[in-house]
C-alpha cells in the first residue's frame, strides 16, 4: 500500500512558531504592567504612579484601539508618563521607536560614513551614590567633547556627529553608569588609533576629578553596525523582553538593571534584600529624573537627510499605529473596575484579536458589561 503524503508541515510549523511568539509577547506585556505597578507603589508621587491608570481630565472614558497589521491593542484617554527610566511599559514603546530611528540613520549613512561605538566608564565602589557618579560621568563626557582637543579629533576623523545613550546598572561594586556613543566618522578611519587618543584624554579628565579609569576598560572604540545601534537605542538591553524574562534571582547581583531591581524587590528570599532593592530603585529614580537616555548631536539628523519630526519621549508614548482603529470604549466607572481587578494587561491581550465580542465576554467575567455610549 502506497504511503500517503504527510501534507504541508511547513505551514503547521510556522503557525506553531507564531503562536509561541504571540504567547511570549503576551507574557512580556503582562510582566511590564506588573513591574509598572511595583514602580507605582515605590514612587507614589511620580508620574509613573498614574501612567495608564488615571483617565485624562478631558476624556469621557477609556478607548481601546487595535492595529490589525501589528495585532496589538492599546489604550487612549489615559495619562502616560513617557519615562524610560522608571516605567517598563513606556520604555518598551519609546526604545523601539528610537531603535527604528537609529536603524534608518545607519542605513542612509553607510555609503559615506563609518560609524564606531565609543563606550566610557570609570571606577566606582558600593559607597558611591548614583547622583555623584552621574555628575562625574556627564562632566567628564562634556569636557571630552569640547575645546581644542575635540575640534582636532573631529577634523582628523571626520566626525559629523554622534548619538549617545546613558546606561545604568548595579552590581557587587555598586552603581555602574556608563555611556555608549555612536560616532559617525569618515570612511576608512583607524578605530584603534581613535581609541588610543580618546582613552588618554579620558583618563586625564577623570584624574582631575579624583577618579580613575583603566586603559583597558575606561574607554573603548569598536566598529559599529546595526546591532550596535539596537544595543544603544534599547538601553543596552535592559528594556528588552529578553532581559526582562530572565530570572532576576541570582547568586550574585552582578549587572542588574533597574527593572530587575523591581522584580527582585518582590521575589528575593530575604526581607533585607527586598528592602535593599526598593531603596536602590528609589535612589535610581531620583538620580535620573529629567535625564535624557538618548541624545542626537545638533544637526546630525539633517546632515544624514532624516526628515522625520523630532518627537519627545512623552509624545512617543502617546503614539498609535497608523492603521489603528477604535474597537471599544469604557466609561470611567467601568475603567475603575478594570483597575480594581488588575486586568489592564489581560484586557489588551484579548483586544489584540480585534474581536469586540471577545472583549465584552472577557469583561463580563468581572461584572463589566457593554453600555451604549451617547
Amino acid at each position: 500500500m502506497q504511503a500517503q503524503p504527510l501534507g504541508n508541515t511547513t505551514s503547521f510549523a510556522s503557525t506553531s512558531r507564531e503562536k509561541s511568539a504571540a504567547a511570549e509577547m503576551a507574557k512580556s506585556r503582562a510582566k511590564r504592567f506588573a513591574l509598572q505597578s511595583i514602580a507605582r507603589e515605590l514612587l507614589p508621587g511620580e508620574r509613573v504612579a498614574n501612567c495608564l491608570r488615571a483617565v485624562r481630565p478631558e476624556a469621557k472614558g477609556v478607548e481601546i484601539w487595535q492595529s490589525s497589521s501589528h495585532e496589538k491593542a492599546h489604550y487612549k484617554g489615559l495619562m502616560t508618563c513617557g519615562s524610560v527610566w522608571t516605567c517598563p511599559v513606556c520604555a518598551s514603546k519609546i526604545t523601539e521607536r528610537r531603535r527604528e530611528e537609529l536603524s534608518r540613520a545607519l542605513e542612509v549613512s553607510k555609503e559615506k560614513y563609518s560609524p564606531v561605538m565609543v563606550t566610557v566608564t570609570f571606577s566606582h565602589s558600593p559607597s558611591d551614590s548614583l547622583k555623584d557618579l552621574l555628575e562625574v560621568l556627564n562632566s567628564a563626557w562634556r569636557s571630552l567633547k569640547s575645546g581644542r582637543f575635540w575640534n582636532e579629533i573631529k577634523a582628523k576623523y571626520g566626525i559629523i556627529g554622534a548619538v549617545t545613550a546613558l546606561e545604568v546598572t548595579i552590581g557587587s561594586n555598586g552603581w555602574h553608569p556608563h555611556k555608549h556613543s555612536l560616532f559617525f566618522c569618515k570612511s576608512g578611519i583607524d578605530a584603534s588609533e581613535l581609541e588610543r587618543e580618546l582613552s588618554s584624554r579620558w583618563q586625564k579628565l577623570l584624574s582631575k576629578k579624583e577618579r580613575y579609569a583603566s586603559a583597558l576598560h575606561g574607554l573603548s572604540v569598536k566598529s559599529a553596525d546595526k546591532a550596535a545601534a539596537e544595543y544603544i537605542s534599547k538601553l543596552s538591553k535592559w528594556t528588552l523582553d529578553y532581559e526582562m524574562s530572565k530570572s532576576p534571582v541570582k547568586k550574585s547581583i552582578s549587572g542588574m538593571s533597574a527593572f530587575q531591581l523591581l522584580e527582585l524587590s518582590l521575589t528575593a528570599k530575604s526581607e533585607d534584600q527586598r528592602s535593599w532593592c526598593r531603596a536602590k530603585f528609589i535612589e535610581y529614580s531620583e538620580a535620573l529624573k529629567s535625564k535624557h537616555f538618548l541624545q542626537w548631536s545638533a544637526g546630525l539628523k539633517a546632515l544624514l537627510g532624516l526628515e522625520e519630526p523630532e518627537l519627545t519621549d512623552e509624545e512617543i508614548a502617546e503614539l498609535s499605529e497608523d492603521d489603528s482603529v477604535l474597537i471599544a470604549f469604557l466609561t470611567r466607572e467601568q475603567w475603575r473596575l478594570v483597575l480594581a481587578n488588575d486586568i489592564r494587561a489581560e484586557l489588551l491581550e484579548v483586544a489584540s484579536s480585534g474581536d469586540v465580542n471577545k472583549i465584552w465576554q472577557f469583561l463580563g467575567k468581572f461584572g463589566i458589561f457593554y453600555r451604549e455610549v451617547t
